[in-house]
């Protein structure tokens, strides 16, 4: 059987008619989050359909509830809400002091799997404050596509006489250094930072390692119950796509309207 996620402990469900009215009780600390153990689909649906039967949730000393009409609330909407609880608390979390900053790049080209596109402007944001901690362009050594200018309207003219990313790479170490490091589509940011360091030949230090980055675009979507990406709708500027990025991390610090 495909096994399914659940919480480990928690109160009894209640009944009103014939319908059940599973009740998840959530423990909310910033550290210790959701605790899960593995239950199968249909010991899952069992539960749900069963006004008798109890549904397990996490007890904490601080905790609020969610309920579900069984009758018309299905595990997928449920464990969703679970999900969009647990990005609650990560975005609280991230906007704790030193928690985190946040990163956006502007590139020369659409990066793509098959094709590097050197980035010619970065910013970084303090995410507690919304502080500029870097923001500056970046001479790629090659020409900016027109496509690419028509997005975010930076020009080779621009970038002629700006450091190259040699120049700019110790100074993103230093203002990204012991933080967890958000951006809009991390994936792409992360993609584009160590290409650049590769061709250059250098170190991209603690940039280069994947656990140190978090998807604001992801968890958005997750708190939001979705199976689809949304656009930031940003200026198309690395610090003003900064700033919108930080706009719906504080926006989803507060629960989920389903």
């Amino acid at each position: 059987m495909t096994p399914t996620w659940r919480p480990t402990a928690g109160p009894r469900s209640t009944h009103s008619g014939s319908r059940a009215e599973a009740v998840i009780k959530r423990h909310i600390t910033a550290s210790a989050g959701w605790q899960y153990r593995l239950c199968s689909a249909a010991e899952m649906d069992h539960r749900l359909s069963n006004p008798h039967v109890r549904f397990d949730g996490v007890v904490g000393e601080r905790s609020s509830w969610e309920h579900f009409d069984a009758g018309q609330s299905s595990m997928t909407d449920i464990l969703d809400a679970m999900k969009a609880d647990e990005v609650t608390h990560w975005a609280r979390a991230m906007l704790e002091p030193g928690a985190a900053v946040i990163l956006d790049t502007e590139t020369v080209d659409l990066d793509t799997v098959d094709h590097h596109a050197p980035a010619c402007e970065v910013a970084v944001i303090d995410a507690s404050t919304g502080e500029t901690r870097l923001n500056t362009l970046i001479n790629p050594k090659t020409p900016i596509s027109h496509g690419a200018f028509q997005y975010h309207g930076i020009s080779d003219a621009d970038v002629a006489h700006a450091p190259t990313w040699p120049e700019v790479l110790p100074e993103v170490l230093r203002v990204t250094a012991g933080r967890k490091i958000l951006a809009y589509n991390s994936d792409y940011d992360f993609r584009v930072l160590c290409r650049d360091s590769n061709r250059y030949h250098l170190d991209p230090g603690h940039l280069g390692d994947e656990t140190n980055w978090d998807c604001v675009m992801k968890r958005r979507s997750e708190w939001l119950g979705i199976r689809r990406w949304r656009p930031l709708d940003g200026g198309h500027r690395a610090l003003g796509d900064c700033l919108s990025a930080r706009d719906i991390l504080l926006k989803i610090t507060t629960p989920a309207q389903r």
